[in-house]
């Protein structure tokens, strides 16, 4: 009896030790930014860890796509419902085109047979009105009430943030306490980027016949607001004006026309032109000169950063990437700078120069510690800024080299889809994976070393 309770005892023991080792394994993974701690994340004893232990925003995650009507709660109905009334009530309910082919949607606010009062809305914003002679309209007709469905995470979004306002330009959910101009802008670049992506990347989409998650933005106009939002979900929070949370699977972004080192370098600026002697007009006209440039420089950060981030959301919500992160920095920071200029793809010349200057000072990193590198910062773990900088364009220049050839960009997409696939994980942890690409270029590490240097020189 005692020999069989000895037993019994360390059979308990033997299962607790292997039960710590197994937990501090996957604690392990997880500083390290490890790809099995995310696949474990998926599944059941990962799901059921992570939200004991709040891994990875795994409530965030839980929120399924959208749920029938029947299983909402009246406050989820109520909130629908509101969301629905205010959708309806900004979109416009006439088209007007008038004889010289200008094109108007809005409201009718009165008419006769001499002229039409003719509205437009700018969402919270105000609205313009127009007096239009009747014998200068050409086509006046209602259009049809329609908006986008609403989604249970579209719902939940609205719940998490009840004050701000929102709006469905499809395939994005946008909620915002921000200007509806710089809004508009903001989604037109959005749907601009996506069309592009899709241009580029739809051989690679891996959710075809999946419904696609909508794409949600949060647009902040607060950098306080902003800041505790990304110091809270943001892994490695930095000075930036927007991120991709691929747990959240969230854009979030920050207008950098009221930042407050623009404020701060706005007043720098001013009092040296007051110390500097100028006369009040000459001090006035510095003035204005300054602050369209300081406004030029924070919408283009702000627009960078836009497509920055949103390519991040693309190649994630669309399965180029894996769930599980198994691909390495020089890839998924190399894909989003390549989606960064407009077009997509374009030469950039800020980048060129970089390269240039490296490569003449014989200071770029070499292709394969640039290709195996992978750290929970990032590059950024790289420490001074020109390091980073420097690693963020050599990965566009690999991207920018294996796209620019349809033989090359197609090994490229071969050597993605395998990436991606779980049941290739041992094999890429034990890889360099300036072998495994040359691989799907039919080449060796070798060459392909030599020829993306070459290619950097001809840039």
């Amino acid at each position: 009896m005692n020999k069989r309770k000895h037993k019994g005892s360390l059979l308990r023991l033997l299962i607790l030790v292997l039960l710590l080792a197994g937990a501090l394994q996957v604690y392990r993974w997880s500083r390290t930014n490890d790809p099995r701690f995310y696949l474990f994340l998926q599944s059941r004893p990962g799901r059921v860890l992570a939200r004991i232990f709040h891994w990875g925003s795994a409530a965030a995650q839980a929120i399924p796509e959208d749920k029938p009507a029947e299983e909402l709660t009246e406050t989820e109905r109520a909130v629908m419902k509101k969301m629905r009334e205010k959708l309806l009530a900004r979109q416009a309910r006439y088209r007007l085109v008038t004889a010289e082919g200008r094109e108007l949607t809005g409201w009718i606010v009165e008419s006769n047979s001499q002229y039409v009062v003719f509205e437009e809305k700018y969402g919270a914003s105000g609205a313009l009105q127009i007096r239009i002679p009747a014998a200068k309209i050409s086509i006046l007709e209602r259009l049809p009430a329609r908006i986008p469905p609403i989604t249970y995470r579209d719902i939940r979004f609205q719940m998490e943030f009840p004050s701000m306002q929102f709006y469905k330009k499809p395939p994005y959910s946008i909620l915002t306490d921000e200007s509806y101009f710089h809004v508009e802008r903001s989604v037109r670049t959005l749907q601009e980027l996506h069309t592009e992506f899709m241009r580029y990347f739809r051989p690679l989409l891996s959710r075809r016949n999946s419904p696609l998650p909508s794409l949600q933005v949060l647009f902040f106009s607060d950098e306080e607001q902003f800041h505790r939002y990304q110091k809270r979900y943001c892994r490695i929070p930095e000075p930036t004006a927007g991120f991709y949370s691929p747990t959240l699977r969230r854009l979030v972004i920050y207008n950098e026309k009221r930042s407050g080192w623009l404020r701060d370098l706005e007043e720098d600026l001013r009092k040296s032109a007051e110390e500097s002697g100028l006369s009040t007009p000459q001090a006035a006209l510095r003035k204005r000169k300054i602050e369209r440039a300081l406004l030029h420089e924070a919408e283009e950060k702000t627009f960078v950063t836009l497509r920055h981030e949103g390519a991040h959301q693309l190649f994630f919500a669309y399965g180029v990437h894996s769930d599980f992160r198994v691909e390495n920095d020089w890839l998924i920071e190399g894909l989003a700078v390549f989606m960064e200029t407009r077009p997509a793809g374009r030469k950039d010349p800020r980048r060129v120069s970089t390269l240039r200057k490296a490569a003449e000072k014989n200071r770029l990193i070499p292709l394969k510690r640039l290709m195996d590198y992978r750290h929970v910062r990032g590059f950024l773990a790289l420490g001074s800024s020109a390091k980073v900088e420097l690693a963020y364009c050599q990965a566009w220049a690999l991207v920018h080299y294996l796209m620019s050839d349809p033989g090359r960009r197609n090994a490229f997409f071969e050597y993605i889809r395998y990436v991606r696939d779980p049941r290739h994980l041992r094999e890429i942890l034990h890889s360099s994976r300036l072998d495994l690409l040359a691989r799907f270029l039919r080449s060796t590490p070798e060459k392909t070393a030599r020829e993306y240097r070459s290619y950097i020189s001809r840039l």
